[in-house]
């Protein structure tokens, strides 16, 4: 059944809604980082640097707590260095976040027919992405590469932002930004707390990516894929 309404903006999120990527950072390769690091004297293998990386980027998230404080990937890359006794200046640093940002965003795949059912969309209400990042750059070069950027107005990351979803001021930021209330917009995403609890508790009407049923949400607000949301809101 449609859920017809007059929502004139759809928020959604990025990594998990409209691409694929790989949440367990620790099974890709990354092999340019790597030698990146033994040019530096680091004398780990590429499995111990992975293990290594992970666990200070571990703690740097937790860290942030029930705060939602966002973190970035120059903590995360000083963490690393800090753990292995590696000396990182400002350019050093820059430079290992980007090439481990590269690596890590080569998986990174549109879910199919998300670009093409977005650029409908944009034809009837103004589109907007809120995702959680730690880096400025990563979601804007990947809507780009996958021929998504056209269709939206805004992209708000919580890198930019200060604070992680589901911290209510993010969804303001975004409410603030297209100048609507609460209940002229849409949430969609694949995060129970991020993209329905935050969003709901927002005032915003919030679809949940959920194929499994694993979280209670009203099966008129759960989705099998973010393809189906241009159906729930009809014509």
């Amino acid at each position: 059944m449609a859920d017809r309404s007059d929502m004139a903006v759809l928020l959604f999120d990025f990594f998990g809604t409209l691409v694929t990527y790989e949440d367990d950072r620790t099974v890709l390769r990354y092999d340019r980082t790597h030698e990146l690091l033994l040019s530096w004297g680091c004398t780990l293998t590429h499995d111990e640097f992975v293990t290594v990386w992970d666990e200070a980027s571990t703690e740097v998230e937790t860290a942030s707590g029930d705060d939602h404080i966002e973190t970035t990937m120059t903590d995360a890359a000083l963490a690393f260095a800090a753990c292995v006794g590696l000396d990182l200046d400002e350019a050093r640093c820059d430079g290992l976040v980007e090439v481990f940002l590269d690596e890590w965003a080569m998986p990174v795949r549109a879910v199919a027919g998300a670009a093409e059912m977005l650029a409908r969309l944009g034809g009837r209400h103004r589109l907007g992405v809120v995702s959680n990042t730690h880096d400025l750059h990563m979601v804007g070069r990947l809507l780009d590469r996958l021929g998504m950027a056209s269709s939206f107005e805004h992209v708000l990351l919580s890198v930019q932002h200060g604070w992680r979803k589901p911290h209510p001021s993010i969804y303001a930021a975004a409410l603030d930004h297209f100048g609507v209330d609460p209940a002229e917009a849409v949430f969609v995403g694949d995060s129970y707390e991020a993209d329905h609890l935050g969003p709901t508790d927002a005032g915003i009407r919030a679809f949940l990516i959920d194929p499994a049923g694993r979280h209670p949400v009203p099966s008129q607000r759960r989705l099998d894929s973010v393809l189906d949301l241009e159906a729930r809101l009809g014509s």
